[in-house]
């Protein structure tokens, strides 16, 4: 993990398992959340979170990418449509990445 760049640089070929999660500590009702996965720079895959409620939410996103060169690199973003900043859960159960090169 690069952590000066915040981002996984697998130094190796293969299919990249790869798994995000991310807490918001409190919503406003019918906020969209979106958690997704970016492949060197650009969004590969998306998931999409309608909240319910004002309390916490956590999305989530779990998928399978090929690393074709060692120098691909990973990242995670996640955002919101309230319209104003919202505080994201700092728990290591809660807030987390994890990838790993499956073959």
């Amino acid at each position: 993990y690069d952590a000066a760049n915040s981002r996984w640089i697998p130094q190796s070929t293969g299919l990249a398992s790869i798994n995000a999660s991310v807490t918001f500590t409190a919503a406003v009702d019918a906020t969209q959340m979106i958690i997704s996965v970016y492949k060197n720079g650009v969004a590969s895959k998306s998931n999409v979170f309608q909240a319910s409620g004002t309390g916490s939410h956590t999305i989530s996103i779990s998928v399978e990418i090929p690393s074709l060169s060692v120098s691909d690199y990973f990242e995670i973003y996640v955002r919101q449509s309230s319209g104003s900043n919202k505080d994201i859960s700092g728990a290591s159960d809660e807030t987390f990445f994890c990838g790993k090169i499956l073959r």
